[in-house]
């Protein structure tokens, strides 16, 4: 088997729930032939793409075909390289608003902040700090 990440040869490594794993000599990294889910497949940038377009967790996750989990897994694997966009400039106009919500219970108060440029449309800030 040719490994999917640097074209080295596998070797076959261990058999786990009747799935053969494979161990890639150059990389070291573990395979399989065939896989049950979808997922692999799916790339971030198709996931960046629909939540722009400002579909939900769920509707991702019908369209592409995974699961919810897996999509909340990929956006925040992705929300770890994102940097702020723009610097935020004196003299300019913002338009900022904020939401106050809990998660998981009551006592977990978390606000969520936005600052938007309404001149050029474009998302200066978004925050996220536990109140």
């Amino acid at each position: 088997m040719e490994c999917n990440y640097c074209n080295g040869k596998c070797i076959k490594k261990a058999k786990v729930n009747n799935t053969q794993k494979y161990r890639c000599k150059s990389c070291l990294k573990y395979q399989q032939s065939y896989y049950r889910y979808y997922s692999y497949k799916i790339e971030d940038q198709q996931i960046i793409v629909l939540t722009k377009e400002g579909f939900g967790i769920r509707s991702t996750s019908r369209i592409l075909q995974i699961s919810p989990t897996t999509v909340i897994d990929r956006l925040k694997r992705i929300g770890k390289y994102l940097k702020r966009p723009y610097p935020i400039l004196q003299g300019k106009e913002y338009e900022v608003d904020e939401i106050f919500t809990f998660v998981g219970n009551k006592k977990n108060r978390i606000c969520i902040a936005y600052s938007y440029e309404p001149k050029t449309k474009q998302v200066i800030d978004i925050g996220r700090k536990k109140k």
